[in-house]
């Protein structure tokens, strides 16, 4: 046997022949427009790291380079072809998953049709252990269906095909150009293949038709989802890789999820019913005028977009929104989201390892066995309520509704968002009506979601209370330790106001008195001149000297405090922190306390930044007066006089003769 068997075109590495691993998901890997499987290196040896034996990781190869152009139908069945030979050569398959980048996710949205069998009982090629009650693919249970930049809606102006950069002669141009360069597959993205009367075929793409169930054969997985580029995509639109109206767009967080670099959005959005998509007159005259005048295009197009995006949210569907504007080349957004070069494109590494994780979850999933199973109905007349029975929830509850506004709560620091407001933004935005009891609810479970209950937030209450005591053991311990502790640098004085009180209270003598002569030892610039002060204070209660030394000298004595500046008097901190966090005092204790703490940071931070950038004309003065002074004073002589008595005499003689 050959290393390779080859068959229609189609190149099958050996170790699908020899079961050795005995694998039971195929993971079909289909590339887009003038690529090959090389395109999947990197995706194929990771994913096949991650998930492990029983995944059988194939690069389809039936539809290389100049066959893309040929036709997404064409290329569907071919590779609807290829597949079935890899299944029929590989037996102990039992699953089928579909990642596809770019044009491929059309491809294999057409071939996963061509292979769909909906009526499982009767399948003739089921294989054993396969089981689906919405329909086999190629004979297999299908699990996941993701497309990468893949433009479901076709590709037309700037929103969805980028590189025309919104210029109208290139929009107007792209249709025909595309049709010239690309062939049929040009027509059928800019939604102008077949005749007038004829739907285009990515409309019947989003529809169950007489030609194939596409819907249906989409539905049969249990998840799908579409990874779509939100900025730096010049090939393919945000909008139309994600299946999206301009108005559904929203705006991508900056920051990447966690463990997965690039990631910036998921979201899931359940199926929508719907009558299915139409063409209708109107929709036949606008395609004839688009074929015939190039600079016709804009009405037929907004009505196909419409159509389609209907279509395709008859099933739900997993977003997630990548953005590669931090990254090193982020111009290669097309080609980074699946890492076409490791070298060149190796920042979408995060979205690969994002694609592999949700494919092992959909797994364990998978392997979990149902709580029960309904076998059959002993009446006819259902019981539930309405909404259960339609799949349909007319009123929102108070759970989705927070979610959908938990952002108004971030920020603490602003006034609260009451209820009356709520109920007019719901109303408002959103159409819908809600009693002021429901609107309270909503506010009470977002500031659930947001910072936790009442109940987890008195529970930490005990450990919190425990550690302050700790760390605080009194006001005075406290406040010594936390100065140290933040500021170790930083000398700092006590304030003698306060220690004069507590010599008043607590030793004898005429309490003005007392305080006269310690404030006068605090402000003494020598220490003989302190010293005579202490000795009035000894004549008074010879235990205030103690006192004063337990203290520490440089705590309150002006000759012996290291720093050069006294007297520096702040604001009150504890009332500027009650007035700050008094919209703040709603929350729970510990959210609170992260509140106090995250403002105090930013304050210390902007006024940081604030001293280094100061330059006034004040300063600048100032500067120049002390660099004279400093000029003058190496003129200068210091003569003793006595022990404590200088002089300074200036070198510079006046006209009398004096100096």
């Amino acid at each position: 046997m050959s290393a390779t068997d080859q068959a229609d075109g189609i190149v099958l590495p050996n170790h699908i022949i020899h079961l050795e691993d005995e694998p039971t998901h195929l993971l079909v890997l289909v590339h887009g427009i003038l690529a090959s499987t090389s395109d999947w290196t990197y995706a194929q040896a990771e994913l096949k790291r991650r998930l492990g034996r029983k995944s059988l990781i194939y690069a389809s190869s039936c539809n290389a380079y100049i066959k893309t152009f040929a036709g997404i139908d064409g290329a569907g069945k071919r590779l609807a072809d290829e597949v079935m030979l890899v299944v029929k050569r590989t037996e102990s398959l039992k699953k089928i998953s579909f990642i596809a980048h770019s044009l491929g996710g059309l491809i294999a949205r057409y071939a996963v049709a061509v292979l769909f069998t909906p009526n499982v009982s009767n399948a003739a090629n089921t294989k054993p252990g396969c089981s689906s009650n919405k329909g086999l693919i190629a004979g297999l249970e299908p699990i996941n269906f993701i497309t990468l930049a893949t433009p479901h809606l076709g590709v037309r102006g700037n929103k969805q095909f980028p590189i025309l950069l919104g210029v109208p002669i290139l929009e107007k141009l792209a249709a025909p150009m595309a049709a010239s360069l690309t062939g049929k597959t040009g027509r059928q993205l800019f939604l102008t293949d077949g005749k007038p009367n004829v739907p285009p075929l990515l409309l019947r793409m989003a529809s169950d038709c007489e030609e194939m169930k596409f819907i249906s054969s989409l539905g049969a997985f249990k998840s799908r989802s579409v990874y779509a580029n939100a900025s730096y995509d010049y090939l393919v639109g945000w909008r139309t890789s994600s299946i999206r109206r301009d108005s559904e767009l929203p705006k991508p967080p900056k920051q990447s999820l966690d463990g997965y670099k690039h990631v910036v959005n998921v979201e899931y959005c359940p199926p929508i019913t719907s009558d299915a998509p139409r063409f209708p007159p109107e929709a036949a005259k606008a395609k004839e005028a688009a074929q015939n005048e190039h600079n016709a295009t804009l009405q037929y197009h907004e009505i196909m977009e419409e159509e389609m995006i209907r279509g395709l949210q008859q099933i739900g569907w997993m977003k997630v929104d990548v953005s590669f504007h931090s990254a090193l080349w982020p111009f290669f957004a097309h080609n980074n989201i699946h890492v076409k070069n490791e070298w060149f494109h190796n920042a979408g590494a995060g979205v690969i390892s994002h694609v592999a994780d949700s494919i092992k979850q959909q797994e364990k999933l998978c392997r979990l066995n149902p709580a029960f199973v309904v076998s059959s109905l002993f009446d006819s007349i259902h019981t539930c309520p309405v909404d259960f029975r339609e799949g349909d929830h007319r009123q929102a509850t108070s759970s989705f509704v927070a979610d959908i506004l938990l952002h108004r709560y971030v920020d603490a620091t602003k006034k609260p968002y009451p209820p009356n407001d709520l109920r007019e933004d719901m109303r408002r935005e959103y159409g819908v009506s809600m009693s002021y009891r429901k609107a309270l609810l909503v506010k009470q479970k977002a500031l659930t979601k947001l910072y936790g209950s009442d109940e987890d937030s008195y529970q930490l209450l005990p450990s919190m209370c425990y550690m302050l005591e700790q760390k605080n053991p009194d006001r005075h311990d406290g406040i010594l330790y936390a100065v140290d502790k933040v500021f170790p640098n930083v000398e700092h004085g006590h304030c003698t106001e306060h220690i004069a009180r507590n010599i008043r209270g607590k030793f004898k003598g005429p309490k003005e008195d007392l305080a006269w002569k310690f404030r006068k030892a605090c402000r003494a610039a020598t220490e003989f001149e302190r010293e005579e002060y202490l000795q009035m204070l000894d004549e008074q209660d010879s235990r205030i000297r103690s006192y004063l030394w337990d203290i520490g000298e440089s705590k309150w004595s002006r000759c012996k405090s290291g720093p050069f500046r006294y007297s520096i008097m702040t604001s009150n901190a504890a009332e500027s922190m009650n007035n700050v966090s008094n919209s703040a005092r709603e929350y729970p204790v510990s959210k609170l306390v992260d509140f106090i703490r995250e403002r105090m940071q930013k304050w210390f931070h902007e006024r940081h930044e604030r001293a280094l950038s100061t330059t006034t004309i004040l300063t600048q003065n100032l500067e120049s007066e002390l660099i004279t002074l400093q000029r003058d004073a190496f003129k200068m002589k210091l003569l003793r006089l006595a022990l404590v008595c200088h002089v300074l005499i200036s070198s510079h003689r006046t006209p009398d003769g004096n100096h």
